[in-house]
């Protein structure tokens, strides 16, 4: 960036300003900018733009050098994240400036330098307080004590302590994991608030009997994520009446979960927007016929990840390996007139333990499977999908380039583009992959290779809840 387009920058509306700094660029090069580029004339408007209200927030600061460079330039935020290098010195520096701005904090690495606790009296007007690694129970409760328009609360780690029993009158959204997260702490935190709607667990201790007994705090739950406990489907049955609001819901690794569980939900809810299902073996044909006829006015999205194809027991695989057949997503597809997302995820890697024939075979049933994950490809694989693939939307190839196995011909993969009506995108790990893709796509619009990996954002139901949640 040059000085011309600095200067330019600078003389644009602030909103524009702001918006064109940190969307484009990282705070070390406004750093860079700050110290190398910009003149004497300059430097003050550029700092005046920098401390706008336009910029508060935006400034993401990652290590030391930068939060010294923040607190020599005056520049306040309303973001805080906390690493490992951070002194406490420059901590305090930055914090008795932007301390009443501050709204969301990231604790995401335990400081043998940096005492949260210390800090917490800095803040007042914290909305979203995520705690990845550090464990201090202290500072927790002083955090909930001042802030009690707290609405967001994400807590990892193992508390030595019992969660601080503080109101929190205020959170709709919480997130629990680490094993210190028992059925006690669970019902600590949910009896405290009483307008929550997300709640989400992963990897806790809290079990079937703690979920049930704090259901009865969760009756205006909109999305919910529950662990994965051993009777997951008594538990869903148990809780499914005071989850009659949900509308969005998660069971991942949920793996003993089967039809029961699902109809459940499908009979209690009154208005269910989508549904998330992976690694979970024993659901069949059953729960969406359930969901179909309890939920079709309202459901948008339904995706399915299946267990990954080398987790599968050894020389046990079926040659008809459909989780659901062909009949009931028809009819389940044409019943959910509101229905805007199907997608059916299958991903098929190292496959050198396997035989071409049991490979085929999986490949023979993807008929309805919208997402394909391969970990090498052949000419032979690739017509095969071409065939039997007629829904594929989404073709993932992991290092398919190999010295034994994984080298096709540009006329396998213009066949999958030809018969793959339904294709939108081909991912790829690899600079010199992608730009041989964009050679063949050309003549196929509506098919894109994305610059880098996309990791089905389209199944992040945190995402989708706080987008679309209310």
């Amino acid at each position: 960036m040059t000085r011309t387009m600095v200067q330019a920058i600078i003389q644009l509306p602030t909103s524009v300003s702001a918006a064109v700094l940190c969307d484009w660029l990282d705070v070390k090069w406004i750093c860079r900018l700050d110290s190398a580029i910009c003149i004497k004339s300059s430097r003050p408007a550029f700092l005046e733009l920098l401390r706008s209200v336009e910029c508060i927030g935006q400034l993401h600061i990652i290590n030391n050098v930068q939060l010294v460079w923040a607190n020599m330039r005056s520049i306040r935020s309303n973001y805080f994240a906390v690493y490992d290098d951070f002194s406490e010195e420059e901590c305090e520096k930055f914090l008795r400036r932007s301390g009443p701005h501050v709204q969301n904090i990231f604790l995401h690495y335990q400081s043998n330098r940096v005492s949260i606790a210390g800090m917490a009296q800095f803040f007042h007007n914290l909305l979203r307080f995520e705690d990845r690694l550090v464990a201090d129970n202290s500072a927790l409760e002083c955090l909930l004590l001042l802030n009690p328009q707290l609405r967001d609360l994400t807590l990892s780690g193992n508390y030595s302590d019992p969660v601080p029993d503080v109101a929190l009158p205020n959170l709709v959204s919480l997130r629990l994991s680490g094993s210190a997260f028992d059925d006690n702490a669970c019902l600590t935190l949910l009896k405290r608030a009483s307008h929550l709607r997300y709640l989400a667990f992963f990897g806790t201790s809290v079990t079937s009997a703690g979920l049930i007994d704090t259901a009865r705090f969760c009756q205006q739950l909109r999305f919910f994520r529950p662990p994965n406990v051993n009777n997951i489907d008594f538990t869903l049955l148990k809780m499914s009446p005071s989850l009659s609001m949900l509308q969005y819901i998660s069971l991942v690794y949920c793996e003993s979960l089967s039809d029961a569980g699902i109809i459940a939900v499908a009979e209690s809810v009154h208005a269910l927007r989508s549904i998330h299902l992976a690694y979970s073996p024993h659901i069949t044909n059953a729960c969406l016929a359930s969901l179909a006829r309890h939920q079709y006015r309202t459901l948008e999205i339904f995706a399915i990840e299946e267990r990954p194809f080398p987790l599968q027991p050894r020389n046990t695989l079926d040659e008809d390996s459909r989780t659901f057949d062909d009949e009931a997503v028809t009819s389940f597809r044409e019943k959910c007139f509101r229905l805007r997302v199907f997608d059916w995820k299958r991903s098929l890697e190292m496959f050198t333990r396997y035989s071409y024939e049991t490979i085929f075979s999986q490949l023979f049933s993807a008929d309805r499977v919208t997402t394909l994950v391969l970990t090498f490809a052949t000419d032979e694989i690739l017509y095969t999908i071409a065939r039997h693939c007629a829904l594929l939307q989404v073709l993932q190839l992991y290092e398919y380039v190999s010295t034994e196995m994984g080298v096709f011909s540009d006329a396998a993969i213009l066949e999958v583009l030809d018969r793959c009506n339904n294709l939108s995108t081909i991912m790829v790990r690899k600079l010199h992959q992608r730009e041989m893709f964009l050679k063949h796509i050309a003549a196929y619009p509506k098919v894109t290779v994305p610059d880098q990996i996309v990791y089905f954002s389209w199944h992040d139901f945190d995402s989708l809840y706080r987008n679309n949640g209310d």
